[in-house]
């Protein structure tokens, strides 16, 4: 009996399940984005998305960050019928950095953001295909919008 419940154990956190993978990508993102690796942060964008990809390394060039702190209110919106599977996901993050070019040092700053990811079977990935953000006030109307449509 140890040994199935230690089985059960191991094999419920060697399996992760969409969610956790999805979350397990934000953080992956906001660790490079810290350490200014910036080209790793840009791999979890999907390769058919360019104009994101490029509006991403434009904004990420424009501040200094010296930290991110996602929160833990993720909700997630699976959309498993779409080939590929889709999730849109709702969180906040509070940013502190600076931006030279608007005469800003060292801010901390609340964000909402709202993040399309797209599963890609081939690598058993999830990848960035849309990101917005916004006062953390209006991701309060972005976050009931979600709920509404199913969001958990």
């Amino acid at each position: 009996m140890a040994a199935a419940t230690t089985g059960l154990v191991l094999l419920e956190s060697a399996v992760k399940t969409p969610r956790e993978r999805i979350y397990e990508t934000i953080f992956a993102i906001s660790t490079a984005v810290e350490n200014e690796d910036f080209e790793t942060a840009l791999g979890y964008v999907s390769p058919k998305s360019e104009i994101v990809r490029s509006q991403a390394l434009n904004e990420l060039n424009k501040y200094e960050i010296s930290s991110i702190s996602v929160k833990n209110n993720l909700i997630v919106l699976f959309d498993k019928t779409a080939q590929p599977p889709t999730a849109q996901t709702g969180f906040n993050v509070v940013v502190k950095g600076s931006a030279a070019h608007m005469g800003i040092t060292n801010q901390t700053v609340p964000r909402y953001l709202e993040v399309t990811f797209e599963y890609h079977e081939g690598n058993d990935a999830w990848y960035v295909t849309s990101y917005g953000h916004a006062d953390f006030r209006e991701g309060i109307k972005i976050r009931n919008r979600l709920r509404e449509q199913g969001a958990e």
